[in-house]
This record gives C-alpha cells, structure tokens and sequence, in this order.
C-alpha cells in the first residue's frame, strides 16, 4: 500500500531516516546517543530560552532577556545578556550582559565589559570596561583588569593595569604585578658654556631607571651628568655623584643613579664647541 515505508499500525514501531544535503551530497542527520541532534557550527541569535552549547559555536547571544545559557565546550563568540555558565567551553566576549550572571568555573571568557562575574575554576582573559557589577575570583584566574569592582578570594589576578574606576579587594588570592616599561627621548643643542638641563622627571615610582646619550653631530666634547631634588625645583637640585660622563663626537654612554630622590635630571654642558646630543630616558615601573 502507499507510504507503507513510514506508516505502521504499530505507532512505536515507527522509525524514520532524515537526509539533508551539502551540495550534490545526500547525507543522514546525526544524533548523538540520547537523540539529540549534533551541529557542528552555527550562527544564531537568540533572545530567549535555555541554550547548551557543548561543541559548535553561537556567533551571538544578543538579547537573552531571560533563560540561561551553559557552555561546556563549545564557544559563544559574543554575549550581551542573560545568566550563563562556563564549564569548559570558551565566551569570547561578553560585551554588555546588562542583567544576569556569568559563571566560569572551568571555560574561558576571553573579554568582559560588564555584568556580574564569579570565577572559581576557569580563566577569564580580560575584565576591560566592566562599568557595572562585580567580578569575585575564588579560585579561578583574572589575565587582566582595568576596570570595575573586583573581590579576589583565592584565586588570581595577574594584571591590574589601568584601573580607572572601582575597587580591587584581596581577601586571600594573589595579584601579579608587571613590570611597566617608560621611555622619552630629546634631542638639544649644547654650546657656548652653558649648560642645558634635559628629561626632568618625577623617578619616585620607578624601580630602575638610567639615562642614555649619543653626540651625534658637532665636533666639541659634551660633559655630562645625573642631579637629584625633593622637589621640581632648580634650587634643591644637586649632583648625584662627583661623576662626569664625557661624551666625544660619535660617542654614546650610559648614566646610571647612584642615589634616589624624587626627581631626577640629565645636565649637559659644552665648553667650547657645539654638539647635538640625542638623550633617552628608559625606567621600569
């Protein structure tokens, strides 16, 4: 009889194969083994609902105004609302979860700018403009984090780098600190006996610092040497050693402090003929 292929009498009897097609191939839709139906990568937005991703890829969870989305090893590339949970798989951006909270307990989130956060197991990359909300590391690790109001339990932040807003609170975690790396460069004129300061700068931060000079053009020898001040001041300027740096046509040196006050200068003096002097200041945070 017709359709006696997909009709039964007996209604659990009833087994049906499903094909799709990739081009001129016909292929079977794949399931795993409680049913469900397996997608490799999709593009999708959603703005309700429970999600689980567990292999393929969200592009965009755009405004899941409620439900929650659990994450366990796939990757959502961009999520701007709603409760989530990172087992295992990778949030590469949560942009702007207005409402709802993120928990990562052993998956990535590569970049976080808003919402409520708790990391007790995973890795969140980088907290960049977290406007509002709260971030709580237990056990988890912070990469980096410039902005927003952060309890660190027990787990770790590794850059604090540009916190422009909030608060940072260490109850029994551990923050790492990175070396900051300055540099400011000058060129000037030296000639006629006088003698020309040149980089003034407040030194009371850094932990290492050291001038470097080059006579590059000019034909006169240039002395040199570091002065020292409490304060920005020409007054309570003094040498910071009896040393003097010559500096000949072509020639290049390094001055290094002997000792620490809070400001810190290069003077340059030529007796008799002219020079220009290439001066870069290099310090470490």
């Amino acid at each position: 009889m017709p359709n006696n292929l997909v009709f039964n009498n007996v209604a659990s009897d009833l087994v049906v194969q499903i094909y799709g097609k990739n081009g001129s191939n016909v292929l079977p839709i794949a399931t795993d083994a409680s049913g469900n139906l397996m997608v490799g990568t999709v593009t999708a937005i959603f703005d309700s609902g429970t999600v689980t991703v567990q292999g393929g890829t969200i592009d965009v969870v755009s405004a899941l105004t409620a439900g929650t989305v659990t994450v366990s090893g796939g990757t959502i590339d961009a999520l701007t609302a709603g409760t989530v949970t990172v087992s295992g798989g990778t949030v590469d951006v949560v942009s702007a979860l207005t409402a709802g909270t993120v928990t990562v307990s052993g998956g990535t989130i590569d970049a976080l700018t808003a919402g409520t956060v708790t990391v007790s197991g995973g890795t969140v990359d980088v907290v960049s403009a977290l406007t509002a909300g709260t971030v709580t590391v237990s056990g988890g690790t912070i990469d980096a984090l410039t902005a927003g109001t952060v309890t660190v339990s027990g787990g770790t932040v590794d850059v604090v780098s540009a916190l422009t807003a909030g608060t940072v609170t260490v109850s029994g975690g551990t923050i790492q600190t990175e070396p900051l790396f300055v540099t400011d460069n000058v060129s000037v004129s030296v000639s006629n006996a006088a003698t020309v300061d040149a980089l003034i700068k407040d030194t009371s931060t850094q932990k290492v610092f050291s001038y470097w000079i080059s006579n590059i053009e000019g034909t006169g020898t240039v002395d040199a040497w570091l002065q020292i001040s409490p304060v920005d001041s020409a007054t309570y300027y003094v040498n910071d050693s009896t040393t003097v740096y010559q500096v000949g046509p072509g020639e290049k040196t390094v001055l290094i402090p002997e000792k620490f006050l809070n400001f810190t200068k290069l003077q340059l003096i030529n007796e008799s003929d002219t020079a220009t002097v290439l001066c870069y200041y290099n310090a470490q945070t």
